[in-house]
Parts: C-alpha cells; structure tokens; sequence
C-alpha cells in the first residue's frame, strides 16, 4: 500500500502553498478594485482568456505525458514540450499580426509582445512544475506560486498607479509570470536527471507519446474554453462592463478553487498514475481525493456566501452588483472544484476520450444558454445563474461517471 503520509504532506504543501498565494490576492483586492475600473478588468479578461487557451496546449499536451514516462526519458519529454511551447508561441503572435494587418482585428505590436510572452510562459511552468513534482519538489512548486502572487499584485498596484492603466493589469500579471519561471527552473536546474539529449531520444518519445496527445489535444482546448470562454460569450450579448464584473467575480471565486483543485489533481494524478504502474490498484487515491473535494466544498460554500456580503466593503460602491455574480457562480464552481480533482482518473485509464466527450458538453452549455439568452433578451445575472446550473450538472454527472468506472475496474 503507498504511504499514506507521503500522499498527505504532499498534498498539504501544494494546497498550503496555494492558500498562501491567495491570500495575498485577497489582501490586494481593496486596492486593485480602487485602482482600476471594470472597463479596465474586461480588456484583461480577454487577454487572459485568449492566452489560457492558446497556454493551455502550447506544449501539444506532452508536458502530460512526463509523469506517465519512465524516469530516464522525463527530461527527453520535457525538452519535446518545450519545442511545441516555442513553436505554438511563435504560431498565435504570427497569426494574430495576420489578422491584424488585414484589419479583422485591432491589436498593437506591445500587445502582441505580451501575449506570446505569456503563451510560452504559461508551457514552461507547466511543463516545470509537473517534472518537480515528479521529482517530489512540491515547495519549489507552492514557493514559486506564492512568489508569481506577490511580484504580479506589487507590479499591477504599482503600474495602475504610475504607469498605464490600460496595459498594467497585463503588464503586471506578465512580470508575476516571469517571477514564478525563474524560481521554477532554477529548481529544475538542481534536479540529477538525465540530461543527455539525442535525436533518437527525441525521436521515441514523439513516437511513443503522438497518439495519446493527439486525442488530448481537442479535450483540453475545449476544457480551456469551457473555463476561460465565458468573457468572449459575455462581450458578445452584453457589455465591456459586464464582462469586468465578470472577471472580478470569477478572480475573487474561481481562482482561489483552481488552485486547490489543480492541486488536488496533480498530486493524486501523480500518485495513482505511480500506483497503477505499481500495483495495478489506485482505490484509496481516487476515494481520498474525491472526498477531500467534497469536504473542501462544503467550508467553501460557507465562506462564500460570507463573503458576497462584504463584496461592497472589500471592493469599493463601483463593484456592489459583484455580490450577486458571486453566488451565482457558486454551484459552478463547487461542482468543477470536485470534477477536476479527479478527472485525470481519465489519464490513468489512458481513456483522453472521456475528458473530451465531458468537455464538449460543458460548452455545448454554455454555447446553448447565451444563444438563449440573445433570442430571449434575457438579462446578465439571469444568464450567469442558468449556465452555472447548466454546467454544475454536467460536471457531477462526469464525476459519477468516474465512480462507476473506478469501482467497477477494482470490483473483485
């Protein structure tokens, strides 16, 4: 049986680490809020919208297959996702410029600079922090989350403040990004791998690992737009304004679960991925994960609702109608906060196609409920309330999906 105390301190690090990290986003909000306008926090929804997906397979997902791959070829992996990351980079800055030049969109050189900057940071730390945790370095991971949280909120108080309003939330957050990648391969570089890098090596691991990315590839850019998507389909029905209360509503509610359940998630991908190998068995990961989402669930419903009281208080007058969103974003939340931690059982079973089918439908919802709320002139809140209800169903339903398919697999 794994150790069950190696499974647990891993797990308090990176969701300690992670509470650290948003508690100093916590401590900024009053002054971020103050400092820029919910115009200003829509420009920036997108920008990270667009950089979310595009990030989200920028390694062409072989930075997944690292804790799949046998200890003496991770680096070999890594290095491959890195070429993916550089190329993919390259490919959005060169496409976005096309379509800029022939007036499809308005986008400058300095917001193009930025955004590629972040599509291949966002590869690298990924990439990173799954090799250190392979390698059982979570405080390097927690440290480098914690760091990335206050060099961004310091950079955007201090740009909003000096420097341009429309750019520093942007800038700032492209800085943090920087931060948290210095200290990510600073660790990588005291790791003992084997860095002996041939054509060969690279070779076989495309070959081994092309089929499985491949079939990954559409689920994770789906999943990526089920998250991040909700700003684009909100500027399309109402206001830039809409879509800054919007952000801060989800940066307030969503970020703080994200990071628990990434967290979550990569601990128990790793374990069980480590058992299963071992053991053919991952029973007790999968059980001990999913009832820690649940419980985490149930204290975050009650400091939610706690919190959408002093939304006014914390944020200013100018965000009082964030009080609402909040709580209309909570049964959404909750329910992803519990699928994510254990929707790489997926993975485990090398079954990509689950997490695709779950992710297509989570869109396929929140694709249907802004066509209905065009056709229906229904208004903002109503609409957030029917695609976090929509949505929260889907996510539970993938959960028991993964239930059935686990205790069905270790039945006797």
């Amino acid at each position: 049986m794994m150790n069950r105390r190696s499974y647990l301190r891993s797990l308090g690090t990176l969701i300690g680490g992670s509470t650290l990290a948003q508690l100093v986003n916590f401590a900024s909000y009053p002054f971020i809020a103050r400092t820029y306008s919910p115009e200003n926090f829509g420009v920036f929804a997108l920008f990270i919208t667009l950089t979310a997906i595009v990030g989200s397979v920028s390694c062409l997902r072989f930075e997944m297959m690292i804790p799949s791959s046998d200890p003496k070829e991770q680096f070999s992996v890594f290095i491959v996702a890195q070429c993916c990351n550089i190329f993919v980079s390259m490919a959005v800055v060169a496409v976005l410029a096309v379509l800029s030049a022939v007036d499809i969109l308005s986008v400058g050189s300095y917001f193009l600079m930025f955004v590629g900057a972040v599509v291949a940071l966002t590869g690298l730390t990924n990439a990173a922090a799954i090799l250190l945790l392979q390698n059982d370095k979570y405080a390097a991971r927690t440290g480098s989350l914690l760091l990335r949280a206050i060099v961004t909120i310091a950079a955007q108080i201090g740009l909003g403040v000096f420097g341009n309003k429309e750019m520093g939330l942007i800038e700032g957050f492209c800085l943090g990004f920087v931060a948290q990648a210095i200290v990510l391969m600073y660790s990588l570089n005291a790791l003992n791998l084997n860095r002996q890098i041939t054509r060969t090596w690279l070779t076989s691991v495309i070959a081994r690992y092309g089929k499985s990315v491949v079939f990954d590839i559409p689920s994770t850019l789906i999943s990526a737009l089920s998250i991040n998507a909700m700003s684009v389909l909100i500027s399309l029905s109402y206001s830039i304004r809409e879509v800054g209360l919007y952000s801060i509503s989800f940066r307030i509610a969503a970020l703080p679960l994200s990071l628990v359940a990434n967290g979550l998630s990569e601990v128990y991908f790793q374990k069980a991925s480590a058992s299963h190998r071992g053991k053919g068995s991952f029973l007790w990961e999968f059980n001990f994960t999913l009832w820690t989402a649940i419980a985490l669930s149930i204290t975050v419903i009650a400091a939610y609702v706690l919190f959408s009281k002093l939304v006014v208080l914390v944020l200013g007058a100018k965000w009082a109608e964030s009080e609402g969103i909040v709580l209309m974003l909570l049964p959404l939340l909750i329910a992803r906060l519990i699928a994510v931690s254990v929707q790489t059982t997926a993975l485990v079973f090398r079954k990509t196609v689950w997490l695709l089918a779950n992710n297509a439908l989570i869109l396929s919802v929140m694709l249907l409920s802004v066509v209905l709320a065009i056709m229906f002139q229904v208004d903002f809140k109503r609409y957030l309330l029917a695609n976090s209800l929509g949505c929260s169903l889907v996510y539970l339903l993938f959960v028991g999906f993964l239930y059935v398919k686990v205790k069905s697999y270790h039945r006797p």
